[in-house]
């Protein structure tokens, strides 16, 4: 596939029709959360490159963060209730729960494989110094990959600390302070889910484990509204409002000027202030025609194959590319050089994204003919008898 795809194609907001070979799971996607996806890693890489790490001026990044397209922290809650509605809208649709368990299953497989080439990636640029040692950086860059780490340090943060346990002076990726989030908050909601699966009135058991998940990390609770968001879209799929889509869009738009990037560690008037803010940008995605059609637009759907891949490896241009131009070149030109060149490496990281994705997939589709297996051996004996 080529990186340089034609213009034309990229920018056409008419929606992606399914050429996989699988059209029932084309047909079932639901292509807009793709999109929020990807422009929410595109976010992230511009907040880190123009406003976090090399700022245009110090002045202009306290004005920029607050943009919403320049607003991490905003994207940051996007990813973790966007996790939740992708991971569960299946399943409220078909009202089948080994869906859940296929998930469940290969969720680790899922994101352990391109977090470890990503990781293999920063291993090496640490060894060979492509990343330059500590006492050779500024001051902001020495709070992150203090220490160049052995291959036992690599292993144990591939395997078990970044999803598990994560060390922010341990970590080899800067920006997977996330990940532990990410993957204990998917698999919280996989799980309540299957709990309650035989019982009715689920959004009031949904809202109970929300209100669980917040005496662990406030965080959590942003993987239940995504729960909450997608047992609606699965009741009102075909609802369209053109002008509240546009209202509940400008209403997230102005909002996101007050959104601050404190990551809250208990409910607090901020939190739910942010919670708002969200729920309309999700309201204008799900029910705004225009708006679904620009999320499920070729570019954006391609933003979405890339973005995790961009979420991994743009931290390395960073700390490789960024750091060594510091004084050679402005910042805005760091910036747009490092922002093409981490856009030109994700869409080739996504070649082990993929594996990932269809290990995972394996390994669910090994789980759901066991259970099958399962399920026939108990009917079994009773046609019997």
């Amino acid at each position: 596939m080529n990186f340089f795809l034609p213009v034309s194609k990229l920018i056409s907001f008419k929606k992606k029709k399914p050429t996989t070979a699988n059209q029932e799971t084309a047909m079932n996607r639901i292509y807009f959360l793709d999109g929020i996806r990807g422009w929410a890693a595109i976010i992230v890489v511009l907040f880190h490159f123009f406003v976090f790490r090399f700022p245009i001026a110090p002045a202009a990044s306290k004005f920029m963060k607050k943009i919403f397209f320049l607003n991490g922290g905003m994207a940051v809650y996007i990813f973790f209730i966007t996790s939740g509605f992708s991971l569960t809208i299946g399943y409220f649709k078909k009202q089948n729960p080994l869906i859940l368990k296929k998930i469940l299953a290969g969720r680790y497989i899922r994101l352990i494989i391109p977090i470890g080439i990503a990781s293999l990636m920063y291993f090496i640029a640490l060894k060979t110094k492509l990343i330059p040692p500590l006492a050779l950086r500024p001051e902001k860059f020495r709070s992150f990959l203090v220490e160049v780490p052995n291959f036992f340090d690599f292993c144990r943060f591939h395997f078990f600390q970044v999803l598990y346990h994560y060390d922010k002076k341990q970590s080899l990726i800067p920006p997977l302070w996330t990940m532990q989030i990410e993957f204990l908050g998917s698999i919280f909601v996989l799980c309540s889910l299957l709990v309650i699966d035989k019982l009715k009135f689920k959004p009031v058991f949904i809202l109970i484990f929300s209100i669980i998940a917040m005496q662990w990390n406030i965080l959590y609770s942003l993987f239940f509204i995504g729960v909450m968001l997608a047992w609606v879209y699965s009741k009102y799929p075909s609802v369209n409002n053109t002008f509240i889509g546009y209202l509940t869009l400008f209403l997230a738009l102005l909002s996101s000027w007050f959104f601050d990037h404190h990551f809250h560690s208990q409910i607090s008037f901020s939190f739910i202030f942010k919670v708002f803010c969200l729920l309309n940008f999700f309201i204008a995605a799900m029910y705004c025609k225009p708006v679904q059609n620009f999320l499920s637009s070729p570019l954006s759907i391609y933003l979405g194959k890339i973005s995790f891949s961009l979420y991994l490896i743009h931290s390395l241009v960073i700390w490789t590319v960024g750091l060594r131009l510091m004084n050679s070149i402005d910042n805005l030109w760091i910036d747009c050089i490092g922002v093409l060149i981490s856009l030109i490496l994700a869409h080739y990281l996504t070649y082990v994204d993929a594996v990932g994705i269809k290990l995972s997939h394996q390994v669910g589709d090994l789980v759901s003919k066991l259970e099958i297996h399962k399920k026939n051996n108990t009917i079994l004996p009773s046609n019997a008898s």
